[in-house]
């Protein structure tokens, strides 16, 4: 989307970091982001043992990752208005904060409606990082620089949940589906600290947005192009959800696969996906 005043913004240098905080930079957003990705998939192996443990029905086990899903996407719609009239570090650590809170429940419930509320929980608190993955980077770059530096962070966003999947079965399969929860909540608090004592501010105050929020929403909404790209990011990502949603219980508790090959057969796509990603780039 261009505006009257794009050309004057572009020729405006960003404070591109040195090599050393580039990579330093990059290290923080993968790890930001990887709190979201691997709580989408980690679970996903135990999901058996969770209906058994909490003495529930295996078809009602999708909502967990509904509910996660759900406030995930949603709040995003917050955090980036949000962050872009107070800065980028505080909403992170209040969403971050908000995960590890919700980690921790997860980990303690004794319930289905307790493990669906920290889910809810764990979703609202990593939108956070899931907005501003994207916002953080054009702090520092413009152009091609940019568009690099993001398929740095894209590559993490995909390679991370083939990671998370046989971490859980891991997890699971020795300490019980509550360890899966417990290995989020020690992430997410490393990711809370490096992010407290290891990020700047990267939006300085005269650069904060003043406008209000309904009005910037009405500006980008005003735009054909902007309202075509949505619904084709909302239809691609609403197959990815239901996949995600319905393929760990399909595998786990209807076909009774080990948590290891529950594991496998989740990954299974993820090349294909980027297979597509490398076709749409060229």
């Amino acid at each position: 989307m261009m505006s009257d005043d794009t050309p004057s913004l572009i020729s405006q240098k960003a404070p591109t970091p040195a090599a050393g905080s580039a990579t330093q930079l990059l290290f923080m957003l993968v790890f930001m982001v990887a709190c979201g990705q691997m709580a989408q998939t980690i679970f996903v192996p135990a999901l058996p043992l969770i209906a058994q443990g909490l003495a529930v029905d295996a078809s009602k086990l999708q909502a967990v990752m509904a509910c996660y899903l759900l406030a995930y996407g949603l709040c995003q719609f917050i955090y980036g208005p949000l962050s872009d009239r107070v800065g980028r570090k505080m909403p992170l650590l209040i969403g971050i904060g908000i995960f590890i809170l919700g980690a921790l429940m997860a980990a303690k419930a004794t319930s289905f409606s307790q493990l669906i509320f920290a889910s809810l929980l764990q979703g609202l608190g990593t939108a956070s990082a899931g907005a501003l993955c994207r916002s953080i980077p054009r702090d520092h770059y413009f152009g091609d620089n940019l568009v690099r530096f993001n398929s740095y962070v894209s590559m993490a966003v995909v390679f991370l949940p083939l990671v998370a999947p046989f971490l859980g079965s891991f997890a699971s399969a020795y300490w019980g589906w509550q360890a899966v929860y417990w290995v989020l909540f020690g992430f997410g608090s490393l990711v809370w600290l490096l992010l407290c004592f290891g990020f700047r501010e990267s939006l300085p105050k005269d650069k904060r947005e003043q406008q209000p929020i309904l009005a910037s929403y009405r500006h980008v909404l005003r735009h054909r192009s902007f309202r075509a790209y949505l619904l084709s990011l909302i239809a691609t990502f609403a197959g990815i959800a239901a996949f995600e949603a319905i393929a760990g219980v399909l595998y786990g508790q209807y076909l009774q696969l080990s948590p290891f090959m529950v594991s496998c057969y989740f990954v299974a796509p993820i090349p294909g996906y980027l297979l597509g990603a490398l076709i749409a780039g060229r």
